[in-house]
């Protein structure tokens, strides 16, 4: 894993291990298993578990949009100097084949392009025989953590500071 400093490997490994509970995010993510990361890139792999399946048995739409949302801030934490804080502006997804139980599934995730505020991110869901599964995309609003107040109007700041995008 070579490019990036322990620290960033550290939080990363932090994240999928739970350091953040609470965020209901957890069952879903815990299957995550980091294999690189360089500057704005990030690989991971997990196999398709049970909790992560709909009621047809494939993985379940919205446990890709979690898998996208933290693989993305993976590889966006990658290119911020002692990391991001920061929130989702949207995600998009493109499902192109389902993903069954006991697949392993690689996900290579690569922030595209950054700015001052916005960070563009890609996360390619690719099976064993390297076909593209799905492909989900995610804007990062990037806050700096000094300017942003933790209160009771916190949210009222956030949605005022995105509206101005």
């Amino acid at each position: 894993m070579s490019g990036c400093n322990d620290s960033l490997i550290d939080e990363i490994k932090a994240i999928l291990a739970g350091k953040y509970r609470g965020i209901g995010a957890e069952p879903y993510v815990k299957p995550l298993k980091l294999i690189s990361v360089k500057p704005g890139e990030a690989l991971f792999r997990f196999t398709v578990e049970d909790t992560q399946l709909n009621s047809s048995g494939y993985m379940h739409g919205g446990v890709v949009g979690i898998l996208t949302d933290t693989v993305t801030f993976g590889a966006a934490h990658s290119l911020v100097k002692g990391g991001i804080t920061g929130t989702s502006l949207e995600m998009n997804f493109k499902f192109l084949r389902a993903m069954k139980k006991g697949q392993t599934i690689d996900v290579k995730a690569d922030a595209v392009r950054s700015g001052k505020n916005l960070i563009l991110c890609s996360a390619d869901f690719l099976n064993g025989d390297n076909k593209l599964m799905c492909r989900g995309t995610q804007t990062i609003y990037l806050i700096d953590p000094a300017k942003f107040i933790r209160s009771q109007d916190s949210r009222k700041t956030l949605l005022r500071r995105v509206s101005k995008l």
